[in-house]
């Protein structure tokens, strides 16, 4: 059972906890003090602030984040006028809900962010165990690499003869050993790229997208009306194939959620503009803003591996989003919008077999 600490009032309501002890082991803290006391700067879990939660909030997350070294995921629940005071998108929150609760969207955003913080874990082990991996594969290949410059070098002193039939040996040997070495570097290689765009295909299912739009939509109206903005959602009438992928649902959530947060951070008037369309076979996902735009100069350079780790937290930017993408069989494709703002398009290729995401060929070979 997954540990929640929640934070709330003295004198608050008990709705929150006791549907959150139904599905969790939950332990409540009335301050900051308590719960640092008790957890000695290391809980692994998740974090729930009720808005009746009499110390001050920003403060509350601020301290967490920095006395924490590995980072808790954050859920806020609070009523709308609340959304004003505290604003999640200046803030380290993951993720909030609003009054009044219902107990099977609450269990989904909580469970989503338990996936996706275990996801974010397991990335970082890849990585620690890679780094450790790389540094000694680089100290197991800089031997032979030392032993053929020392070969080379006293084939150019001629200590191992003049002629062309006294070094022929040692010529041979040197081929052989650096053949041996491209072969190991190449394989480094294929396997740094698949592991670039991991993904647990253990865990894919059809994913119909036009359900994730509508449900990150309605996660994200809230924080759309603390900016009075209008967030306007479109869907084509037809679809070629229907608007289901073959996808992982965290990570195809988790691009839509990223893409339409950002519009929204970014848009200080106007609206949002989420729609599904077919361009020719492909299903194109398409998030338009009327925010502040990017240069043509900035275009090119604006995917880049943006995610931080610390105090900051971690923020999926947009190279983690064309990655996410790229495993679906799709990619990001950024555009300066005719009347201002920015669209983003992710258009899925259809597949041989007329469906949509991860072909059923890669789910086949990583199955076991």
């Amino acid at each position: 059972m997954e540990n929640i600490a929640l934070f709330r009032g003295e004198d608050s309501s008990n709705e929150l906890a006791d549907i959150l002890s139904q599905d969790y082991k939950v332990v409540e803290f009335n301050t900051v003090y308590k719960f640092l006391y008790l957890c000695r700067h290391s809980f692994t879990g998740l974090l729930v602030i009720d808005s009746s939660f009499e110390e001050n909030i920003c403060f509350a997350i601020d301290t967490v984040r920095k006395l924490f070294t590995e980072r808790i995921p954050i859920l806020l629940v609070c009523h709308p006028q609340d959304l004003k005071v505290i604003n999640p998108t200046q803030s380290e929150i993951d993720s909030f809900i609003l009054y009044p609760l219902n107990r099977g969207e609450l269990k989904l955003r909580i469970d989503l962010l338990f996936r996706f913080n275990h996801f974010v874990y397991d990335k970082l082990q890849d990585i620690r165990h890679r780094d450790e991996f790389f540094g000694r594969i680089g100290h197991d290949m800089s031997n032979p690499l030392v032993a053929v410059n020392r070969v080379l070098k006293h084939l150019n002193q001629g200590l191992y003869g003049c002629s062309l039939a006294d070094i022929s040996s040692v010529v041979d040997s040197v081929i052989e050993n650096n053949n041996a070495l491209l072969k190991f570097v190449s394989s480094l290689s294929s396997q740094a790229y698949l592991s670039a765009l991991e993904c647990d295909y253990q865990k894919v299912e059809l994913v119909d997208i036009k359900e994730v739009m509508t449900a990150v939509a309605k996660q994200t109206q809230p924080l759309a009306q603390t900016k009075d903005l209008e967030l306007k959602i479109e869907f084509a009438s037809e679809f070629i194939s229907g608007t289901s992928i073959w996808a992982e649902p965290t990570l195809i959530w988790r691009m839509a959620f990223n893409l339409v947060h950002n519009a929204i951070k970014y848009t200080n008037r106007g609206c949002i503009l989420l729609s599904l369309y077919n361009l020719e076979r492909d299903l194109v996902l398409h998030v338009e803003d009327t925010g502040v735009g990017i240069s043509e100069e900035q275009l090119r350079f604006l995917i880049e591996p943006v995610v931080s780790i610390g105090r900051q937290g971690l923020r999926m930017g947009l190279r983690a989003i064309e990655s996410i993408a790229q495993v679906h069989q799709a990619n990001l494709q950024v555009a300066c919008a005719l009347s201002g703002g920015t669209v983003f398009c992710i258009p899925f290729r259809q597949n041989s077999d007329c469906s949509y995401g991860i072909e059923k060929y890669l789910m086949q070979e990583h199955s076991y």
